[in-house]
């Protein structure tokens, strides 16, 4: 009947999050509370007018839209519009539990923009938003789909590459890194970024993080504008 397959599409990961709304001709108060029960959005007792069906769907579908938004907002940076500090640390989080238990390689690159203070300093910090637009999505559409990328800090970008070892993760950390180098802004500017790149070998998130971090570091120390493994 409509409540086991209301039980059943909630029970699926598929159709989970889907609205569903029960018609029938029970209206009695178990009949409600078994339907709500069960994950039904909204109720309606029959006969059915088209006027309250077409409202209540459009109201379901606005419910929809706007908890879509709000879920967004929490995982995504407003102005690079890549994850948020937090969301890209769980996706680390999650492929590192995916590599112990499958032994699949992991690869992350912290990513700095070279000398962004200055831009700053000199340009103005709405051109300093715009570098750090430009390059955020140079990096969304250089990355693979499976791969992640997040702001995780100021100027500074992580991006995680699932089943990828570090020394084909080069490719792809070269393939951003020359993009990048290659735009040029309307003003004549360019920019450039350095990073560094590690491999996930059984140590702790943050221990993973710090050594992506330290390679970031000696590729500025060795002159910017470079990829360190």
């Amino acid at each position: 009947d409509g409540f086991e397959i209301c039980r059943y599409l909630k029970n699926d990961e598929n159709t989970k999050d889907t609205p569903i709304i029960i018609m029938t001709a029970f209206d009695d108060e178990e009949s409600i509370e078994t339907a709500f029960n069960t994950g039904a959005s909204d109720y309606i007792v029959k006969p059915i007018r088209k006027t309250e069906i077409t409202a209540r769907v459009n109201i379901q579908t606005k419910l929809v839209q706007t908890l879509k938004q709000l879920e967004e907002a929490a995982f995504t940076d407003g102005l690079t519009k890549l994850y948020n500090h937090r969301k890209i640390y769980e996706i680390l989080e999650e492929e590192i539990r995916r590599e112990k238990r499958y032994k699949a390689k992991l690869t992350i690159m912290m990513i700095d923009i070279d000398n962004f203070k200055r831009i700053n300093d000199h340009y103005g910090h709405c051109v300093g938003d715009r570098v750090l637009e430009k390059i955020s999505n140079t990096i969304k559409e250089t990355i693979r789909d499976t791969d992640a990328a997040g702001r995780y800090g100021g100027e500074e970008f992580l991006i995680v590459f699932p089943g990828v070892g570090k020394i084909d993760a080069v490719t792809g950390a070269e393939r951003i890194r020359k993009n990048i180098e290659n735009f040029e802004f309307d003003n004549g500017m360019k920019t450039t970024i350095s990073g560094g790149l590690a491999e996930y070998n059984n140590e702790t998130i943050l221990e993973f993080i710090d050594t992506a971090d330290k390679k970031l570091y000696e590729a500025k120390r060795n002159g910017k504008n470079r990829v360190e493994v």
